[in-house]
C-alpha cells in the first residue's frame, strides 16, 4: 500500500491506482486588466511524468459564470492554458484518474488589477475635518456598480482607508 499526496494518514486500502501529483501555477498572480493570464502545471506519479492525460480546468471568475476547459499533458507531463480574463478568477485543475492512476486536484487564484486614472489630484496638503475634498476620475474598464476605495498614504508604506 502506498500513501500519496492526496491521502489522509496511513496506508491506502481499497483505493486503486498509483498516487498522482497535479500542480497548478499562475505565471503571475497579479496581472493588469487586458493582459493574458497563463496557468500551467504538470502531472506526475512517483516522479514519472504522465503523458497524454486530460486535465479539466474549472474557472470561477469574481463576476460572471464559471466555465471549464480541457488541456492535455505533453510528453513532459506539462500542461498550459492562456486566458484573457476580465476579472479576478479562481482556477482548479483536475485529473479524473483511471485504472492505473488516482485522481488529483490543485487550485490557484489570479487577481486582475484595474487601472484608476486620477484626473484631478488633491492639491491640499493639510485639511480640517470641515473641509470638503472632491475627487474625480475614471476607472478602466468601466466598473459601474462597484465600490472604489480611496486611501490616504501617510508614508511610503502606510495607507489609511477613507471611511
Amino acid at each position: 500500500n502506498i500513501a500519496g499526496p492526496g491521502d489522509v494518514g496511513g496506508p491506502v486500502t481499497g483505493v486503486p491506482g498509483l498516487p498522482t501529483l497535479l500542480t497548478n501555477n499562475a505565471a503571475a498572480r497579479l496581472i493588469q486588466y487586458g493582459s493574458t493570464a497563463v496557468v500551467s502545471g504538470s502531472l506526475t506519479s512517483n516522479g514519472a511524468v504522465l503523458v497524454g492525460r486530460t486535465i479539466t480546468l474549472t474557472f470561477v471568475p469574481l463576476v460572471g459564470s464559471s466555465f471549464t476547459r480541457t488541456v492535455t499533458t505533453s510528453d513532459t507531463g506539462a500542461w498550459s492554458f492562456s486566458y484573457k480574463a476580465p476579472y479576478t478568477f479562481h482556477v482548479t485543475a483536475s485529473y479524473a484518474g483511471d485504472d492505473n492512476y488516482r485522481s488529483a486536484e490543485a487550485s490557484t487564484v489570479v487577481s486582475i488589477a484595474i487601472k484608476v486614472n486620477n484626473t484631478a489630484p488633491a492639491r491640499i496638503t493639510k485639511s480640517l475635518a470641515t473641509n470638503v475634498l472632491t475627487f474625480s476620475g475614471t476607472v478602466s474598464p468601466n466598473k459601474a456598480g462597484s465600490y472604489i476605495f480611496l486611501y490616504r498614504y501617510t508614508s511610503a508604506t502606510t495607507r489609511v482607508k477613507f471611511a
